[in-house]
């Protein structure tokens, strides 16, 4: 996984981290302006998330390929890695 630096999904605008954007925020989401990138992201954590990972994050790493299909996030939280992946194989 390639390591992104450690800044907001906001913050990386036309870079590696705009088609996680897709990702994190689904595709109804059609004006990129009206949702929180940042807040979108906690979202998906939150929902994704096993009972036992913490729902917070400080940084994060989004595997550069993940897609709706396929994906891999990894966070830190209070000097924890927490990990998620999914395939639909």
């Amino acid at each position: 996984m390639a390591r992104d630096a450690a800044r907001p999904l906001s913050a990386r605008r036309g870079g590696a981290g705009w088609d996680a954007r897709w990702l994190i925020m689904g595709d109804d989401d059609d004006d990129d302006e009206a949702v929180d990138p940042d807040a979108a992201l906690q979202a998906f954590i939150t929902g994704h998330r096993a009972p036992f990972q913490a729902s917070a994050y400080e940084d994060v790493w989004i595997e550069a390929e993940s897609d709706g299909n396929s994906w891999t996030v990894a966070y830190t939280h209070q000097g924890w890695l927490h990990w998620m992946s999914h395939d639909q194989g």
